[in-house]
């Protein structure tokens, strides 16, 4: 386990069974910024391994907290010819 980076389900499920508390699990995830995508078969894999309820809530969240909520906006440039009037527009200083 080095420093931030992203657990897996078995990773967390280990920690869980050695006795790391919730907080702690929670607290190293948190920097990861990792967007876990669970599956109703994960939820089980972790509710049978016995992680803790905060735990699975805070993977469950990562989605809606760390993944874009829509497409990133793009803009477009302005056209070189639209600079044509501009003095400096294709000034090179070597």
């Amino acid at each position: 386990m080095r420093h931030h980076e992203p657990l897996t389900l078995d990773d967390i499920i280990e920690l869980s069974r050695k006795g790391a508390p919730a907080p702690f699990i929670i607290h190293y995830l948190r920097p990861t910024y990792f967007v876990y995508k669970l599956a109703p078969s994960d939820f089980a894999r972790l509710k049978s391994a016995n992680v803790n309820d905060d735990v699975i809530r805070y993977l469950a969240s990562t989605p809606s907290q760390f993944a874009p909520s829509s497409a990133p906006v793009w803009y477009q440039d302005f056209d070189h010819d639209h600079h044509s009037s501009d003095p400096y527009w294709g000034y090179r200083g070597y």
